[in-house]
């Protein structure tokens, strides 16, 4: 009988430490995230039935979640977490919109970080407007984001951005949830990516829009480079 998935799931790809009674301290790296649970590798093999402590670390802080082993396949392991709701709570919070694309591609997902005032993106191979929009919508409806935040957008996996002139235009004018006051640092490495972002800065005469080639580089122009 196939096996009915109770949640969507999305890639989720980040370091993780498994705390376990009997193994201690085990380092590992994520895969993917659903509302019930996730999967890792581990280097070791974790008992299945064995309650551990997740300590996730996503791009922009760290949570830690109780869960269980429910299986396992070589060093591949995947946890349900113990408090459903407090798994929610995680995805609500920290990766706010999420949609898995075709072909297994990376997930889109942000986090608004109020602390330090940045919302941090990152988007799949494919990028559209709707994708742009839903980015723009959910922000907008988060009481914990605030218009003149920073943003930090890593587009590094984006290869084929379906974004024309006019469409770009519209969303400048009427979408986009940010301000003229807001530091935005954009990672385009690939050329089609990052001339869709040049188009876009010229479109909205932002000069608080930045290009960069890799995340280490934006994090230091906005300031982020301790998080």
């Amino acid at each position: 009988m196939t096996e009915v998935r109770r949640s969507a799931r999305f890639k989720l790809e980040v370091e993780l430490t498994v705390r376990s009674k009997t193994l201690g301290l085990i380092p590992g790296f994520s895969i993917e995230l659903s509302d019930s649970g996730m999967s890792a590798i581990l280097p070791v093999e974790v008992s299945v039935g064995q309650t551990v402590e997740l300590h996730i670390n996503l791009p922009l802080g760290s949570v830690d979640v109780q869960a269980c082993v429910r299986n396992r396949n070589a060093f591949r392991h995947g946890f349900e977490f113990s408090d459903h709701k407090a798994a929610r709570k995680l995805i609500n919070d920290h990766c706010a919109e999420v949609a898995t694309l075709p072909g297994g591609a990376l997930a889109n997902y942000w986090i608004v970080d109020s602390k330090n005032r940045v919302v941090f993106a990152k988007f799949g191979r494919r990028l559209t407007m709707a994708d742009a929009e839903r980015f723009a919508t959910d922000l907008r409806n988060n009481p914990a984001f605030d218009p003149s935040f920073s943003e930090l957008s890593d587009l590094t996996e984006v290869e084929n951005p379906q974004i024309d002139f006019a469409s770009a235009a519209r969303f400048a004018r009427y979408s986009d949830p940010f301000s003229h006051e807001s530091k935005r640092a954009i990672v385009a490495p690939k050329l089609a990516m990052y001339e869709t972002v040049l188009m876009y800065k010229s479109i909205r005469n932002d000069e608080n829009i930045a290009v960069f080639m890799t995340v280490d580089e934006a994090k230091s122009w906005l300031g982020l480079s301790g998080i």
